[in-house]
């Protein structure tokens, strides 16, 4: 059973990660339950479940905030089964602010915010993809996270737009592939009606939404771990 630690803080935009984000994509796949970061305690019990996934938030990694503690814990339950965890956006910056050096959570230089294609390494995680194109929106980054982490994606704004960490079962991915089309332009769309000055960034690289059907497959990898 895959547990997905819902990290988004805003009411109506975790219900619609939830109601259509998630049913779309990963729960194609796979059984999976709901944690939330903002309810979660610290005696947080893991055993019931055989993954971990944790989403993106509003949050800023590169911030210290009340909820780190109780994310590193459980992180830490899941690591110490060594069992598979896959952080996105947020979870995979939360995941190198942990494990990694001190300070290679950082604010953006360039924020990525749309349709955007990434150079990846030949690695299982992405076994049969091509022209990989995703869902990006970020503020913050990963930045040089250490000797133990192998970066295996990259786009020219972003040097580790993935890793994994040692030879663990244990994946960050700095874009969204749990985002199809539609669900992807809702979020822009949410996000630039919130903050109309990031639309200087936007990017669409996107020349067929059939494009995003291949990263499913990420998934279908973690799960199969």
């Amino acid at each position: 059973m895959l547990l997905i630690l819902n990290c988004i803080i805003n009411d109506q935009a975790r219900n619609h990660f939830e109601s259509y984000v998630v049913p779309s994509t990963i729960g194609r796949v796979t059984d999976y339950e709901f944690a939330y970061l903002i309810d979660s305690v610290v005696h947080f019990n893991h055993k019931p479940y055989t993954h971990l996934l944790i989403t993106g938030s509003e949050l800023s990694a590169a911030e210290d905030n009340e909820y780190d503690e109780i994310l590193y814990h459980i992180i830490e339950q899941f690591l110490y089964k060594a069992k598979p965890i896959l952080g996105i956006c947020y979870g995979h910056q939360m995941l190198a602010k942990y494990l990694g050096r001190e300070g290679c959570v950082v604010r953006s230089k360039t924020p990525e915010i749309g349709w955007k294609a990434l150079e990846f390494e030949p690695v299982e995680i992405f076994s049969g993809m091509k022209n990989l194109i995703t869902l990006h929106s970020h503020l913050d980054e990963v930045v040089d996270p250490g000797k133990d982490f192998e970066i295996i994606a990259s786009t020219d704004d972003c040097a580790c737009q993935a890793f994994r960490y040692l030879d663990s079962p244990v994946w960050g991915t700095q874009f969204h592939p749990e985002y199809v089309y539609e669900d992807g332009q809702i979020s822009m769309n949410n996000l630039f009606n919130e903050r109309p000055d990031l639309k200087q960034y936007h990017i669409n690289q996107l020349d067929d939404p059939k494009q995003l059907d291949q990263n499913i497959r990420i998934f279908e990898y973690f799960l199969g771990v």
